[in-house]
Parts: structure tokens; C-alpha cells; sequence
């Protein structure tokens, strides 16, 4: 996934950063980051859902999103707690979900589209 790998080369370093200053240490950060994006991809690329985070902006598009991972499994992998991860991914998404309406619009080619984010 070219996008993912895009994405952590353009803002990983400064988004561990984030990471670092909202409690993680700075390989529960990595570990989050690498894992994140992907899980958030497939979250917006599944289409008909009635809870589309499309549908909503801001704040309802993050929580939308959190709704759909399996933050537990996120947490998990990065050995953090649970409370931790929804705090790590409320600093991710916003970027994450900038990141995705930018390559929907045209501005990047992919052969993926994800739902419009208002």
C-alpha cells in the first residue's frame, strides 16, 4: 500500500512526535503509527455503512472512525492502555482523514477513493 507508506514518510516523523508528547514512549508511538492507517483505510473504504465517517465532520468523523478500529487490538500491539490508544488515535485521524480527502482529490493519483470528509 503505497499511500500508507506515503503517509508515514510525510508526517510519521512529526505525528511520533505528537505521540511521544501525549504519553507514549517513543516505540509504543512508532509501533501505534505503523499500524494505524491501515486499519483506518479499511475503515473508510467500506461503503454503505450507515455510519459512512464521510457523512459527518470534525470530531463526528474521529469518533466515527474510532467506532470501527479494533482499538484494543491497536493497543495491544503497541503495549499501551486502552485510554492511551483512543487518546493516540484523537491525535492520528485528523491528519490521517487530511491525508485521504487530499489523495481523493486529485492531488495525488491512487486507484483507491475514499468518501468525501466535510
Amino acid at each position: 500500500m503505497s499511500f500508507v507508506r506515503d503517509f508515514l514518510q510525510l508526517h510519521g516523523v512529526d505525528l511520533v512526535g505528537k505521540l511521544v508528547l501525549s504519553g507514549f514512549s517513543n516505540g509504543q508511538a512508532q509501533l501505534f503509527l505503523m499500524e494505524t492507517p491501515g486499519q483506518v483505510l479499511s475503515v473508510l473504504s467500506k461503503r454503505g455503512s450507515e455510519k459512512e465517517p464521510g457523512k459527518n465532520s470534525g470530531e463526528g468523523a474521529v469518533a466515527t472512525l474510532i467506532a470501527g478500529l479494533d482499538v484494543a487490538g491497536l493497543a495491544a500491539k503497541a503495549e499501551i492502555e486502552l485510554s492511551l490508544a483512543n487518546k493516540g488515535l484523537k491525535t492520528l485521524i485528523p491528519t490521517l482523514l487530511a491525508y485521504f480527502r487530499d489523495l481523493q482529490g486529485g492531488s495525488r493519483q491512487s486507484d483507491i477513493r475514499f468518501p468525501t470528509i466535510h
